[in-house]
């Protein structure tokens, strides 16, 4: 396949099922790749590895369809896996920003959305995940692959002292208007309103 790395973000969300542990992944393989062909292998050998695990049993129907989705040539403007209400919702933020997705399950900072209206069980809900995953790496690159493509770590100091370029406030929404945006799905919406028109297309599209 030519594999020499990848990006992979761990993420949870939480459903009817309960919690859904799953990977979002970049991979970097050889350009000629056909990619049915690769997440073929793929779901072969994240099968047998379930199974050795005890994860899986013989017979059991619906694995093929939902454990493994391979897409091939991803851009920014692809989707990797779940579609969110933003139509510009491609594989960097689908690997690099995954708490402020919206799907099938909802992301443990949603329960803690939740638990800030007053629902207590999506509170200890949030509590849970929080210690579950105290300390866990989210986001793994392959050794060596930073460097590959010219990027370089920056530690904590680094980045308070880099200079990057003012904000510029535009306006200021009230606390109604943020639960409206929310609720209907249209954070992307109010970002693209501020781009193409400044602070009177944002007023216009809460209107």
């Amino acid at each position: 396949w030519g594999f020499e790395g990848l990006i992979r973000s761990l993420e949870l969300t939480y459903g009817r099922h309960g919690w859904h542990p799953h990977t979002h992944e970049l991979w970097f393989v050889d350009k000629r790749v056909d990619a049915g062909a690769l997440g073929g292998e793929v779901l072969k050998r994240w099968k047998a590895v379930c199974r050795r695990a005890g994860l899986l049993k013989h017979g059991e129907t619906g694995f093929d369809e939902h454990a493994v989705d391979v897409k091939g040539w991803c851009s920014a403007s692809d989707y990797l896996a779940k579609q969110d209400d933003s139509q510009h919702w491609g594989a960097d933020r689908e690997v690099s920003k995954g708490g402020a997705k919206s799907g099938k399950g909802i992301h443990p900072f949603g329960l803690l959305r939740r638990s800030m209206d007053g629902c207590e069980r999506s509170g200890g809900l949030f509590v849970r995940y929080a210690r579950a995953m105290q300390g866990a790496r989210q986001i793994f690159w392959t050794h060596g692959l930073k460097a590959r493509v010219g990027l370089q770590d920056q530690d904590d100091q680094e980045i308070a002292e880099e200079q990057r370029e003012k904000a510029q406030v535009l306006g200021r929404l009230w606390p109604a208007d943020w639960r409206l945006i929310r609720g209907q799905g249209y954070r992307a919406q109010v970002l693209e309103a501020a781009e193409d028109g400044g602070w009177p297309a944002v007023q216009a599209l809460l209107e």
